[in-house]
């Protein structure tokens, strides 16, 4: 047997570039082409052109954990909602393009994996919710539905990156930042 000459995560992030360039109908030649192995290894180590897509461009981790230790009680809340809610724009400038391509794939196994009961956007909206609910319990939040809070607090974080992703609305937020528009 062969040694891998590319890794595993190197060849989805190739796909991932790919699949953003020229969306869910890309080839699989071109994203064997762009990262210099065959059309067989592709299928070899990630089984479908389904399953690379959900690999590349479904990893929805990042944010997310940070959420897991629920709110530090030796630090100020306020601080630390306000980093999470910049690091949920952060990492949703980058899983909104993704779920745009899976999204549009039409693909059933991938749109299970958007919106099946234990998907990626489930499992962030409940440990959200858990970590509001953290705080509350430590005495640091009123009590109120912690996960419809979650839920609009999220569609606040997401809106901006989704606005811009879809809709190319990015004159709003330059003007808002002080920023030049290209």
């Amino acid at each position: 047997m062969r040694p891998k000459m590319i890794s595993d995560e190197d060849l989805l992030e190739v796909a991932r570039r790919c699949f953003l360039s020229h969306g869910p109908a890309v080839s699989t030649q071109l994203i064997a082409d762009e990262a210099g192995v065959s059309q067989s290894t592709l299928f070899k180590r990630f089984g479908s052109k389904s399953q690379l897509m959900i690999m590349a461009l479904g990893q929805t981790s990042g944010v997310w954990g940070q959420l897991q230790t629920g709110p530090d009680p030796d630090q100020p809340l306020q601080p630390q909602l306000e980093g999470l809610m910049l690091a949920m724009v952060g990492f949703f400038r980058v899983v909104v393009p993704s779920f745009h391509i899976l999204s549009a794939s039409g693909n059933e196994a991938i749109r299970a994996h958007l919106g099946g009961p234990d998907s990626p956007p489930v499992r962030g909206r409940l440990a959200f919710t858990a970590w509001l609910e953290a705080a509350q319990a430590q005495g640091r939040l009123r009590p109120f539905p912690a996960g419809t809070i979650a839920v609009a607090l999220i569609g606040m974080m997401q809106a901006r990156p989704f606005r811009e992703e879809i809709l190319g609305d990015r004159f709003a937020w330059a003007v808002e930042d002080n920023l030049e528009v290209a």
